[in-house]
């Protein structure tokens, strides 16, 4: 689980200016290269609409797949400002059943990103969980959970002094 290392650079690129310190570095996916593009949810947020039946995405299938075989990889999920906010979270899974998570919410007034809430350690579910959503069938009721990423752990707690996994 989340072994606390040395700050962490990044070779990701140039993504959301965010304000600096280890937030921007969880942004940036702690070093780590995505294999995987970031996940916009276009149907439900962190509650299923239950009218709302969609296929997964590219990114969606490349997630859970890494995430059944328990890759070390960052991601952005998008819950594309469902609310009328543009809100986000970067998370960077350890590849040993952790991860550390942002949510960053943008006021549509604004131009400013701002992080909403502290970074969280959190304990991922079993790998057999993601391997199983490989496997419904979109009308499934298991197949709307599989999509959201509030579905994947089984606890998140603020993280006093969070760092990049270590390698």
């Amino acid at each position: 689980m989340l072994g606390l290392g040395s700050a962490c650079s990044s070779d990701k690129g140039d993504t959301t200016e965010t304000g600096g310190g280890f937030p921007d570095e969880l942004a940036m996916g702690c070093g780590i290269t995505s294999p995987c593009d970031d996940i916009v949810l276009r149907c439900g947020s962190d509650r299923w609409s239950e009218g709302c039946i969609e296929p997964y995405s590219t990114e969606t299938q490349c997630v859970l797949e890494r995430l059944a075989a328990g890759e070390r990889f960052p991601l952005r999920y998008d819950v594309n400002g469902f609310n009328g906010e543009v809100e986000w979270y970067d998370l960077v899974f350890d590849g040993e059943g952790g991860a550390l998570r942002q949510n960053w919410l943008e006021d549509p007034g604004s131009s400013d990103a701002a992080p909403e809430g502290p970074v969280e350690r959190c304990v991922l579910k079993p790998l057999d969980f993601f391997a199983n959503c490989l496997t419904v069938a979109a009308d499934d009721p298991a197949h709307a959970q599989c999509m959201l990423w509030s579905a994947w752990f089984e606890s998140c707690e603020a993280a006093a002094e969070p760092m990049c996994p270590t390698p």
